[in-house]
C-alpha cells in the first residue's frame, strides 16, 4: 500500500510541478529522485496537501469503466474460466498431429 501511496503522491506533485506535457521521466530526471523522495516519503505535511489537491481534483470524477460494467455491457466483463488444454498420449499420436497440421495448411 506504501508504494500505490507513493505513487498517486508522486504523480500529484509531477503535475503540480512538472512543464505542461512533462514526461514523468523527464520530471524527475530535472528535480531528481532524492527531491520527489523528500515531498512524498518523508515530509508528511507535503504529503497530506499532495492528497487533498488530488481529491479535490478528482470531485466529481465518473469511472467510465465502473459505469460500462456496470452498464448494459456487464456481460463483457464476466470472469472468463479457462479450463486446461487436453494433450494426446500414446499411439495414434503422430497421426493425429498429422491431422491438425494438414487442417491447418488447408
Amino acid at each position: 500500500m506504501i508504494c500505490l501511496t507513493g505513487d498517486v503522491h508522486h504523480m500529484s506533485l509531477c503535475t503540480k510541478e512538472a512543464r505542461y506535457l512533462d514526461r514523468t521521466v523527464h520530471w524527475v530526471q530535472r528535480v531528481g529522485l532524492d527531491y520527489v523522495k523528500r515531498k512524498v516519503v518523508e515530509d508528511s505535511a507535503s504529503r497530506k496537501a499532495l492528497y487533498e489537491r488530488l481529491l479535490y481534483a478528482l470531485q466529481g470524477y465518473a469511472d467510465p469503466w465502473r459505469e460500462r460494467a456496470q452498464g448494459e455491457a456487464a456481460h463483457e466483463f464476466e470472469q472468463i474460466t479457462l479450463h486446461p488444454r487436453k494433450t494426446v498420449t500414446g499411439a495414434g499420436k503422430d497421426e493425429r498431429n498429422d491431422r491438425v497440421a494438414e487442417g491447418l495448411s488447408a
